[in-house]
């Protein structure tokens, strides 16, 4: 367990204002350092993420907070997010990739564990099921695959195919927009993919040509930043790239049946964070991963659905140990 955390001022206001009922079971350390992954300007703050248990009150009476969310405000360089174990209960039977992590941590990266979290923690795989690992798993990457290629397609665009470009085809588009001032120009790519122009400006005024390069040419520094080899991959396009990559290869390790670990420093982390992938490579890559992962799904040892009798009599014994007032 990590003294250092338990003993800073944030740990101590927060277990003496926020969870004086709810008792925390499980914290760990959170963000990039629990996969071994060294990533210096994207995490500046301490994260640490936990689960604590429901007060006698919330278990009498039944009625539950469905998140606890707490930022000391007062101390900059730290960040705490727990949830009772109500909610903690429903994601981990969904498979939520973030309240599966914590049970994937090295002891080392563990703050503070009690007897009802290890009793939890031993017993995680009672949650762990094909169909919610895949969809949960996959839907997250999915969507952060998506804010990838927008981040992308805000600096970048690719050639296509042989034939043609999604630079001519955007510029194009720009031109049949405004058709009444563009109809002179006309873009094509030859045979060695490089693109040509031609420009009828008898009509235009200069108004007209002025439009035409700033808009034109936003497009081709994007067009030509992408299919630079030596094109820097920017850092929010590094951070969603690890994330969606440390997703599979988590999700892969659970379908295969070799448990949560969440370390993983792998060498692929250090060469996306050294720009050895080009824009274009680091979708491809993803592709390949995604591919990996609908392969370990389909081959999955895991059991279709929760074990939700075990789960019941589980959480029914954490209850008890409230009631009786045994933690």
């Amino acid at each position: 367990m990590n003294n250092k955390i338990l003993n800073s001022k944030n740990y101590r206001l927060l277990k003496r204002q926020i969870f004086k009922d709810n008792k925390i079971c499980i914290l760990t350390k959170d963000g990039y350092s629990i996969y071994g992954i060294k990533l210096k300007n994207f995490q500046k703050h301490q994260m640490v993420k936990g689960i604590c248990l429901n007060s006698k009150k919330e278990i009498e009476t039944g009625t539950y907070n469905t998140h606890i969310i707490s930022q000391n405000k007062d101390v900059r360089e730290s960040y705490i997010d727990i949830v009772p174990l109500n909610t903690a209960i429903e994601k981990l039977i969904k498979c939520q990739p973030e309240l599966i992590i914590p049970f994937g941590v090295r002891e080392e990266d563990i703050v503070l564990i009690t007897e009802e979290g290890r009793f939890l923690k031993d017993n995680i795989n009672l949650f762990l099921n094909r169909y919610n690992v895949h969809r949960s798993f996959r839907g997250f990457t999915l969507s952060l695959r998506e804010e990838l290629e927008k981040a992308i397609n805000d600096i970048c665009i690719f050639i296509v195919d042989e034939k043609e470009s999604n630079f001519v085809s955007r510029v194009n588009k720009i031109i049949g927009e405004n058709e009444k001032i563009l109809s002179g120009i006309k873009f094509e790519l030859d045979e060695n993919k490089s693109i040509k122009v031609s420009m009828n400006l008898e009509k235009c005024t200069f108004e007209d040509v002025r439009y035409s390069v700033l808009k034109i040419g936003s497009e081709y520094d994007k067009y030509r930043f992408a299919n630079d080899p030596n094109s820097q991959i920017n850092d929010r396009i590094k951070r969603y790239t690890v994330n969606i990559i440390k997703t599979y290869l988590l999700g892969i390790d659970i379908l295969l049946g070799n448990g949560i670990s969440t370390y993983m420093p792998k060498p692929i982390f250090d060469e996306i964070l050294n720009n050895k992938f080009t824009h274009k490579e680091i979708l491809e890559m993803i592709d390949e991963y995604d591919r990996r992962f609908i392969y370990a799904s389909n081959n999955s040892k895991l059991q279709e659905e929760p074990d939700y009798n075990k789960i019941n009599e589980l959480v029914d014994e954490l209850n008890r140990r409230v009631l009786n007032d045994e933690v």
